[in-house]
């Protein structure tokens, strides 16, 4: 997180277009006078130059001697509350060229609370709170950012516009990014696109076409410097019009196709885009012609997808901060998941293992206290451990095409499962049953349960599913009418049976009553 809040504040020069009347705007709210704590939402959406603004304004001396400290810390969607403060009291030190207390990191959040209100009882700050998502993030830092009357200033910037209308108990001036006009959107697509040719302008036979793309760009500052970053490599007029007859970029922004596609192709200039995006944002880190341990040093990601054909993934620094595991297996042949990779997820909370070639569950699995979603769908496990109670917080367990035939005990414990998704079924119509009887006493917070396979009888716990709202059943073969059972479920609200039972007829005389 810090590596990325201190990359903001190093801004080229050829990024700053096109904001001085906004900058002169954001300037005069900082240095009006006005002794109550202001605090300034700058709002626009991702790559709007947010951030470029805010810094450029930051990095005024004028602005800095004005305060008695300041400190940019970014946040992201993701943050530790008690990182915040440490990191507010690290960089209200550096300000001042004080040194930075020693005991900061054995502090408890209430003692740095305390040591951050001690420190700024006397002193006017500036503080820029950069990419904020949280609409109660501000609830819990004005405790240590206390209004002294000395005409402190919190400048924060955000996407989200209920962000920007939060009740902040203080005067607040909310700033719309504007964003550029056509004028400053050639200037900058310029000083990118045509760097290296002569007189740093554009060739005459390119601009109709340049003028053509660049309107792709609607005025995005982070587009129009991505895209004639990309552009400035293509030096003939057939590669340009080639670029701007393939480049669809209402794709990234039509409506009608939000949520729908699962798997798309794009452009490799919007893919280049949206990889630059990712890393920035540290959202994901791409390992494409790069060892994963330069990876996971570079980047310190959250997120972490591979995709290889063999071998074994071995643990790197920066493991330990993950939250999210992916492994894609197209034409994976073997896989080594090793218990001392395991052991570096402390924080995981998503681990998704589909199709990925392995027989057994890693032992290291069960004590990922913090992992809510695990995907074991077709691998070759055969068994669950015994210990798979040990993952309390777990929510979502999908063991669809594996070769697990049954479940063990432990998974009643799984008292905040939600969502089990599981079948056993083959397509030679095989009679091998498919086993429940463990879950005797199922999470009370099941929403989901789809069971593809053959079942002797109606698993009795299916009356107790009080929040159960998606039931499937695909090729059970009951011989028993399963609608006693289910038909009082409260929640339900979709059910889909598909031969999933034997007998003559079904009747839905009663219940039902949030069946759609």
């Amino acid at each position: 997180m810090q590596y990325q809040a201190d990359a903001s504040l190093f801004i080229k020069e050829d990024e700053l277009v096109g904001i001085e009347a906004q900058k002169k705007i954001l300037m005069g709210w900082l240095m009006n006078g006005e002794p109550n704590q202001t605090v300034i939402p700058i709002v626009g959406m991702g790559g709007s130059g947010k951030t470029t603004l805010v810094a450029s304004t930051f990095n005024n001396d004028t602005v800095k001697r004005h305060f008695n400290c300041y400190a940019w810390i970014t946040v992201s969607q993701t943050y530790e509350i008690e990182d915040l403060y440490r990191n507010l009291i690290n960089k209200f030190h550096q300000s001042r060229k004080e040194e930075i207390p020693p005991s900061i990191n054995a502090l408890s959040s209430t003692e740095l609370i305390q040591m951050l209100v001690s420190y700024l009882k006397s002193k006017s700050y500036l503080v820029v709170l950069d990419d904020v998502w949280d609409i109660n993030l501000w609830n819990r830092l004005s405790v240590p950012l206390r209004d002294e009357q000395l005409g402190s200033r919190v400048v924060l910037t955000t996407r989200n516009q209920d962000v920007a209308n939060h009740a902040f108990g203080a005067e607040s001036c909310v700033h719309h990014i504007q964003l550029l006009r056509e004028k400053d959107s050639w200037e900058l697509f310029s000083k990118k696109a045509f760097s290296t040719y002569p007189n740093k302008s554009c060739p005459s036979e390119l601009e109709p076409v340049a003028r053509k793309i660049l309107g792709k760009c609607e005025g995005l500052p982070l587009a129009i410097v991505a895209l004639g970053g990309v552009m400035s490599s293509k030096k003939s007029y057939a590669e340009w019009i080639n670029v701007c007859n393939s480049l669809n970029w209402h794709l990234a922004n039509n409506p009608l196709l939000a949520g729908r596609p699962k798997i798309l192709k794009l452009h490799d200039l919007i893919r280049e885009i949206a990889v630059s995006t990712s890393m920035k944002e540290k959202f994901c880190a791409s390992s494409h012609g790069k060892e994963l341990k330069e990876v996971m040093k570079e980047n310190g990601a959250r997120r972490l997808s591979i995709q290889m054909t063999e071998g074994e993934i071995e643990s790197y620094t920066g493991m330990s901060q993950l939250r999210s595991f992916l492994v894609f297996s197209i034409g994976m042949s073997s896989l080594c998941l090793s218990n001392s990779l395991i052991a570096e997820f402390k924080l995981l909370r998503t681990l998704d293992l589909e199709n990925v070639p392995i027989e057994e569950l890693p032992d290291g699995v069960v004590y990922l206290f913090n992992l809510r979603y695990l995907n074991l769908k077709g691998t070759a496990i055969k068994k669950l451990p015994k210990s798979i109670g040990r993952l309390r917080n777990l929510q979502t367990l999908n063991i669809c095409d594996t070769k697990i035939g049954t479940l063990p005990k432990g998974i009643a414990k799984l008292l905040n499962l939600r969502h089990l998704i599981m079948y056993h079924y083959r397509h030679d119509f095989t009679d091998e049953i498919l086993g429940t009887n463990a879950l005797s006493s199922p999470s009370p917070q099941l929403r989901s349960v789809c069971v593809v396979g053959k079942l002797e009888k109606v698993p009795p716990w299916f009356h107790s599913l009080r929040n159960l709202t998606h039931l499937g059943l695909h090729w059970s073969r009951l011989e028993e009418d399963l609608l006693p059972y289910i038909e009082a479920l409260p929640c339900l609200g979709k059910l889909a049976l598909v031969n999933s039972y034997v007998g003559k007829e079904l009747c839905f005389g009663r219940g039902f009553v949030k069946l759609t």
